[in-house]
């Protein structure tokens, strides 16, 4: 774990620690099998009195209603630069369970950081009820970590993934509450179903002989839970991963940010896209481990338009760039068929919308590779995944095509990515991307 100028002083106040901590773990600072844990401050999550409440569960607000008043209390938190003014580093030996972080030990980059109003907001959303339950997402949460323990004390990890951890920084949340584990799914979904909760409990993967997925909740809803093992994806080699910005984890036992790369907190201060690589690793490395190829660099495209179009345009480095421009110049030769078919349509879809989210698609084409590539590989494409009359000058959203409508894509996102990763994770048994 990389080591900081400043060690914490004092606990970060407004944390509110909702597991028991694991005794005798390893670490700098290991802790006392009598170890006294820290009151948590309820006082810090925020009260929704004003905001309209499930008729299932009075008690528990929704996550669409609470989202929009906890945002606007997140937001209070931001610096002049648009990020969290509280965030600060911190030090494996300054949290209370080491032991919920040491699997990103052998990251020599890994950096671990704080704050506590992006703490105060995501424990505050997890307080919402969980679509199909009658409880909180903070209850699931905790069942999970307390398992079957007949003893009372915690036996496992949960984390926060994908990008709802990377918009909190920027005082953004969302209603999608990815999840991680340190048990097996098998162990999750034995204490769901013994809770009464509707679950789903799969193998991803054609050869996975042991299940690794969960779904906790009504499937039909935005906001379902679900999740891996961390070893599925989380503790994977930086270049499985995609851009750093997407690659971090909310530690729930700690309320610590884990840092993979140690790029990523301050790339998303930033605003700096970066692909995921650690010492040691190669662009080559990195656009050879895909979905499919071309994908990631893809993505990558996708983050620059969508931050261009909300007119808060990201950094890039100029040697990434080159290199993303040929690695899909070469998967547009060689992989048109597998992105026609889904990928592209998908990924970018916010640009296969409009003609307006087109000419943008072009208009990055035309200066990293020419007018000569967007008429040689990238219309054909889009001719045949955009919406009806995006595309100016002919037919476009052919049938097959990928294309999805907003309504549609949101129903059936994660069951067609489910899909087409049992084709694909037995090869590399890589990480889904957060949006």
């Amino acid at each position: 774990m990389s080591a900081v100028s400043d060690s914490l002083a004092n606990k970060v106040p407004g944390t509110v620690p909702t597991y028991t901590p694991v005794e005798g773990l390893a670490s700098d600072a290991p802790l006392e099998e009598d170890a006294v844990v820290p009151t948590p401050d309820t006082t810090s999550v925020v009260e929704l009195q004003h905001v309209r409440h499930s008729p299932e569960s009075p008690e528990l607000a929704t996550l669409e209603d609470a989202t929009p008043q906890l945002e606007k209390i997140l937001r209070a938190s931001l610096g002049a630069d648009g990020f969290l003014s509280d965030v600060i580093e911190c030090r494996i030996s300054d949290v209370v369970a080491p032991d919920a972080v040491v699997p990103w030990k052998g990251f020599s980059s890994c950096c671990l950081y704080k704050s506590a109003s992006a703490t105060t907001a995501l424990r505050s959303l997890l307080q919402c009820k969980a679509p199909g339950t009658s409880k909180s997402f903070q209850a699931i949460l905790s069942a999970v970590a307390f398992g079957s323990s007949k003893t009372g004390k915690q036996q496992h990890y949960c984390y926060l993934v994908g990008g709802q951890v990377r918009d909190v920084l920027r005082g953004k949340l969302s209603n999608d509450i990815d999840f991680n584990y340190s048990c097996t799914a098998q162990e999750v979904a034995l204490v769901t179903v013994a809770h009464g909760w509707p679950t789903k409990f799969k193998a991803i993967g054609d050869g996975i002989t042991e299940p690794n997925y969960v779904l906790i909740g009504d499937e039909g809803s935005s906001s379902y839970l679900e999740g891996f093992c961390i070893n599925f994806n989380a503790t994977k080699p930086c270049y499985m991963n995609d851009l750093t910005m997407n690659d971090l984890v909310y530690d729930l036992t700690n309320d610590v940010i884990i840092d993979k790369t140690g790029r990523g907190v301050m790339d998303i201060r930033n605003r700096t896209l970066r692909i995921t690589l650690g010492p040691g690793e190669s662009f080559a490395d990195w656009a050879a481990h895909n979905f499919t190829p071309g994908n990631k660099e893809l993505r990558f495209v996708k983050f620059l338009l969508r931050a261009e179009a909300k007119g808060e345009p990201l950094n890039f480095d100029d040697t990434e760039c080159v290199c993303i421009v040929e690695s899909l110049r070469s998967a547009l030769r060689t992989n048109a068929d597998a992105l026609r078919a889904f990928w592209f349509g998908y990924t970018l879809k916010a640009q296969m919308q409009d003609a307006k989210g087109v000419a943008t698609l072009k208009a990055w084409v035309d200066k990293h590779g020419g007018p000569a590539w967007w008429e040689e590989q990238w219309e054909p494409i889009v001719r045949a995944c955009a919406a009806p009359g995006a595309l100016a000058g002919g037919r476009s959203g052919g049938k097959g095509s990928g294309r999805l409508t907003a309504k549609a894509l949101q129903r059936t996102r994660r069951v067609r990515c489910l899909q087409v990763l049992q084709q694909w994770v037995r090869k590399s048994g890589a990480r889904t991307h957060p949006a």
